[in-house]
């Protein structure tokens, strides 16, 4: 009796050391956590649960003296992949290759998440991509611009893929044009679901003003066609006015 009661103390106080050892092994991750590791995991958090969203406002009008549309915002289409997900390798670059071979070489020498296949795409373009029937090809809507006078593009001017100004007005006020975008930062669940339970601004935006010239683009029509008929007549290079 002695001997097992001797065992028994023994084994109860193994037990009591080892639940110790566990209890102390808790008290120190939790201190890891909440104290040393505590700025790691909040903001580990804060990626999980937030996502900045920036977004831009449209680009202002160009308007004439008798406010005629000059330079108008449209919406083009852009074709895109997302190599690190697609399913289909062998389609893709087949197409691309028979396609756009120069989004195949990009493809092939870069290791991006995101890849651009084409931007401002026609009808027929669009209609080819989606025959294709190529589920890892997406189609995005995204802004461009619209000149509907064409006599007055060299004033006007046009703006780049990205929708920023080039040439001309386009370029001289590109920035009161752009407006300046909004960023928000938005919560979303753990599984990235789109159920956004708030949205806070952290830097507001302004809207692209509209620019207003002195200029009347029905006159500078006219005289735009006077002009074609000069520098045919005197076989000239080239010719410009205003």
């Amino acid at each position: 009796k002695v001997i097992m009661n001797g065992y028994s103390k023994a084994r109860s106080s193994f037990i009591f050391l080892i639940l110790i050892l566990m209890y102390v092994i808790i008290l120190i991750t939790f201190f890891g956590i909440q104290i040393i590791q505590h700025q790691f995991f909040t903001d580990k958090a804060q990626r999980q649960y937030h996502v900045e969203r920036i977004i831009y406002p449209s680009r202002g009008k160009i308007l004439d003296k008798t406010d005629k549309p000059l330079a108008i915002n449209a919406e083009c289409t852009a074709a895109f992949i997302l190599p690190k997900q697609v399913k289909d390798m062998k389609a893709i670059e087949s197409f691309l290759a028979e396609h756009y071979p120069e989004s195949l070489k990009r493809l092939q020498n870069t290791g991006q998440h995101f890849i651009f296949i084409k931007r401002r795409l026609s009808d027929e373009e669009i209609n080819i991509i989606e025959q294709s029937g190529i589920k890892d090809i997406k189609l995005l809507k995204e802004r461009c611009r619209f000149y509907p006078v064409e006599s007055m593009g060299s004033l006007v001017g046009v703006t780049d893929i990205d929708n920023k100004g080039l040439l001309g007005i386009e370029a001289s006020y590109n920035d009161a044009l752009a407006g300046k975008p909004t960023h928000c930062m938005i919560e979303k669940d753990a599984r990235s679901n789109r159920f956004y339970f708030n949205k806070e601004v952290q830097k507001a935006g302004s809207h692209g003003q509209t620019i207003k010239l002195t200029i009347d683009s029905e006159l500078q029509y006219l005289v735009d066609e006077q002009l074609e008929e000069i520098v045919s007549k005197f076989k000239a290079e080239e010719g410009g006015v205003i």
